[in-house]
């Protein structure tokens, strides 16, 4: 028996019909419906212009002092909007790149490899960290806070 590329439901096989085969019309409307959103949807991102190594953040996700974490470049950066605007450090120790941790009650960033300490700015108070935390570049475009500048790992 001979199957039309027109046919809505397929023949029975051994005499049992399959209600969960799938017509190769229907399969190919779904791919081709499923490409056509895909290439609408690439064609209206907003981020077209990010590269590699840069993560966009909404405006509206950045409330006064929430700190949010994302990682760039492979690395984890805080995101903060202050009064003063949108920083973001990277929260690798200067010491040995263990990842530090915000320690409301302290006040501090601290390192759980030796006990290193920055406060809030980033700026070393205790510990073995030769230097601040990194800074990270942010720009904000499109009600957006593009963090990465794409080129130096955080």
């Amino acid at each position: 028996m001979a199957v039309s590329a027109d046919s809505e439901s397929p023949p029975p096989v051994d005499g049992v019909e399959n209600s969960r085969k799938v017509s190769r019309r229907s399969l190919l409307g779904a791919i081709c419906g499923l490409s056509a959103v895909e290439l609408s949807a690439s064609r209206c991102s907003r981020h077209e212009s990010l590269r590699p190594g840069q993560v966009a953040i909404p405006i509206r996700d950045l409330a006064p002092g929430r700190r949010v974490i994302v990682i760039v470049a492979g690395n984890p950066v805080e995101v903060v909007r202050g009064e003063k605007g949108i920083v973001a450090r990277s929260l690798r120790c200067t010491h040995w790149g263990c990842v530090v941790k915000w320690k409301q009650e302290e006040s501090a960033y601290v390192c759980p490899c030796h006990e290193g300490r920055y406060d809030a700015t980033g700026a070393v108070v205790a510990g073995p960290p030769p230097q601040p935390l990194r800074s990270v570049v942010v720009r904000v475009s499109n009600g957006e806070a593009v963090v990465g500048d794409g080129n130096v790992p955080a």
